[in-house]
Parts: C-alpha cells; structure tokens; sequence
C-alpha cells in the first residue's frame, strides 16, 4: 500500500488584502509575499500604537496621583503654618485659653482658611472651625474667638 498525499486546494481571504486566493498550503494566511509584509508591518504599527496608548494611560494617572500629593503636601503645609500662628497667638496672650481677635487682623497674620470649611455650630451666633487642639468661631461682628483645648 502505497501512501499517496493529495495535496488539495485551499480557498481562503487574504488577511491583508482581503482577496479570495487558492492555496495548497493550509498554512497559507496571504495571497502574496507583499501582502503579508503589509499585514505584519501594519499589525506592528498597531502594537506600538496600542503601547503609546497604555503608556499615555499610566502617564496620566501618575499625573493625576502627582497631582493629589501636591494638593496633600499644600494642605499640610497650610495646616503647620495655621498651627504656629495660632500657637504664637496664644503665646502672646499669656498663655490664655480663650482669646478675641478681628477676622482681617487674624488673616493679616497670615492665617489661611481657603482648606477648611467654617461649620455652622450649636450657637446660631457663630460659624466655628475645630482644627487640631484649637476651636475657632467667627462673630457675626467679624471676630474671631480663640480656644485652645488641652
């Protein structure tokens, strides 16, 4: 018995170009060398693209995690700066638990209210921030009152 291999015809579309072509490889992706040069270089193109793309991606969340430390770091810096200017105020009154100072000469000082919100109290009277040991109310006369809790 004698074995005998047929080697028969295959219809496919080229993956480049599209054509129907007849092959006896079943391999065979192509019609042509130059549509699978085409094809491999294209698909290359789109890899590298595809990189581009993911590389912008990560670019992007590093920016936008960057972004968020900034903001973090300026807000711990305000809040240090905040501190010693009410540690100083304090020390200036005497070491007083409470004092009274005027909402432009407390930011004259230097205070900066922009990272916190002013909270509406108990006392319909007043506007109060509790930040670290210290409580701040604003008057409605524009005063700020001091405590310091220990």
């Amino acid at each position: 018995m004698s074995h005998l291999t047929t080697n028969t015809i295959q219809e496919r579309n080229c993956l480049n170009c599209g054509q129907t072509f007849d092959y006896p490889d079943p391999r065979a992706l192509y019609c042509c060398d130059d549509c699978k040069t085409k094809y491999n270089n294209r698909k290359r193109v789109e890899r590298q693209e595809q990189r581009d793309l993911e590389v912008v991606e990560v670019i992007s969340e590093l920016v936008e995690e960057n972004t968020q430390l900034e903001n973090h770091i300026e807000a711990i810096e305000i809040q240090w700066s905040n501190i010693d200017i009410l540690k100083k105020l304090f020390h200036s009154y005497k070491g007083e638990s409470v004092c009274k100072i005027h909402l432009q000469e407390f930011i004259d000082l230097g205070f900066n209210f922009s990272k916190y919100d002013l909270k509406k109290p108990l006392n319909k009277n007043a506007d109060f921030l509790i930040f670290e040991r210290y409580e701040l109310y604003l008057t409605e006369n524009q005063f700020i009152i001091l405590k310091r809790n220990s």
